[in-house]
């Protein structure tokens, strides 16, 4: 199921570049959620059936896809919000998820296999995918909302143009997330 996940993950990412030419950022986040959500509920429903092979494997390679676009999206988003400290960012970036990693494996051990417990991790999960897509719906927003205050420059579909941001000084960018 890992090579599931791996097949759907490298498929999605290499398609996101010319999806998000034709759809805004955020729909396709929104999809992902809800791609993710739906895979979280089949695995509640059918935990106490065996899924049988082709399910797990239908369901990692969606999960991959899902993971693909919160992977694309987040790169997108830092490289917009903090164009002139992108190393810092990215780096940022990776140390909270692997302090992420360390957490969910941490909190995994603490608890038995047992399909109550399992259920429990879930709900976890959709909990903490709605809490995040909220955040990242806050940042779409506050850039939006800066693309329009900053610049007479028409802002296609809503969303701002990223090479129109990227070409601009960015000293206000970082101050996107703790400003106003």
């Amino acid at each position: 199921s890992v090579a599931a996940f791996g097949a759907g993950n490298t498929l999605v990412a290499a398609l996101m570049p010319p999806l998000l030419k034709l759809v805004k950022r955020p729909v396709v986040a929104v999809a992902a959620v809800v791609v993710e959500v739906s895979v979280i509920a089949v695995m509640i429903q059918r935990m106490d059936n065996s899924p049988g092979a082709a399910l797990l494997f239908a369901l990692s390679g969606i999960w991959g896809a899902a993971d693909a676009v919160w992977n694309v999206e987040m790169s997108v988003v830092l490289g917009i919000v903090f164009s002139t400290q992108q190393e810092a960012a990215f780096s940022n970036h990776r140390v909270w998820q692997g302090l992420g990693f360390a957490f969910g494996a941490v909190y995994s051990q603490r608890f038995a296999s047992c399909m109550d417990q399992l259920r429990v991790k879930l709900l976890v999960m959709v909990g903490l995918l709605l809490l995040a897509m909220v955040q990242y719906g806050v940042v779409e927003w506050r850039i939006h909302k800066l693309g329009k205050e900053r610049h007479s420059a028409p802002i296609a579909g809503g969303a701002v143009d990223i090479e129109l941001l990227s070409r601009r000084d960015g000293d206000h960018i970082p101050s996107l997330i703790h400003s106003r």
